[in-house]
């Protein structure tokens, strides 16, 4: 009986010291510390609670696009603004290369959708890589750029210049086009009018 009294006090001392540290490394987060102000609630509750919100809503597939569309979009969206608010270039060099990460991974999921149906926890996979770009503070996705995209891009830069040189002067072409039409309509329309009146002299 002593030893089972004895085996409880220490389970009972252990969960008391884990949770004194969650609520440590709960105190940490800026958000948490908000609501603890309002609410006088332990920091350890919010963050817990938070963390059981993100799990349900990571269940579902609408929770699922929330989460993924708030790491990839909100946040680096919110802190370019900020980047180029307070005008540093250094961050917002890093910041555009972390877009174009993203937007090529976007081509690629949209590339490989199957593998949604094939890999299991397929969704979870993709919202990992995109927490690990932003937790990374860029680092990840500035080795990506460097090393994988950028030159990729190099290859295929003089087909696409030539491609977006020819699609920004094909308009002006139609322009010319069109106004040679309307020139030669109106000289047709001008000569009529001279022979019906050379008719009529």
């Amino acid at each position: 009986y002593q030893r089972r009294v004895h085996g409880s006090i220490r389970k009972a001392k252990l969960m008391s010291a884990i949770w004194e540290r969650f609520n440590e490394y709960s105190k940490k987060r800026e958000f948490v510390r908000i609501i603890v102000k309002k609410t006088q609630v332990q920091p350890g509750l919010i963050f817990l609670g938070v963390l059981l919100l993100a799990a349900i809503c990571a269940l579902t597939c609408f929770g699922q696009l929330v989460i993924t569309f708030f790491l990839a979009f909100v946040f680096p969206g919110y802190m370019t603004y900020k980047a180029s608010k307070l005008e540093k270039p250094d961050v917002l060099k890093q910041l555009s290369k972390y877009w174009i990460v993203l937007c090529v991974a976007i081509v690629l999921n949209f590339m490989f959708q199957w593998l949604n149906s094939v890999i299991p926890l397929y969704w979870l996979i993709k919202l990992i890589c995109i927490y690990l770009l932003i937790r990374s503070n860029g680092e990840i996705s500035v080795y990506l750029f460097d090393n994988f995209v950028c030159p990729i891009i190099n290859v295929y830069e003089a087909f696409v210049e030539s491609a977006i040189e020819e699609a920004d002067k094909s308009p002006k072409k139609d322009d010319k086009e069109e106004k040679k039409g309307a020139d030669e309509t109106s000289a047709q329309k001008k000569d009529k009018q001279i022979n019906l009146y050379r008719l009529f002299i």
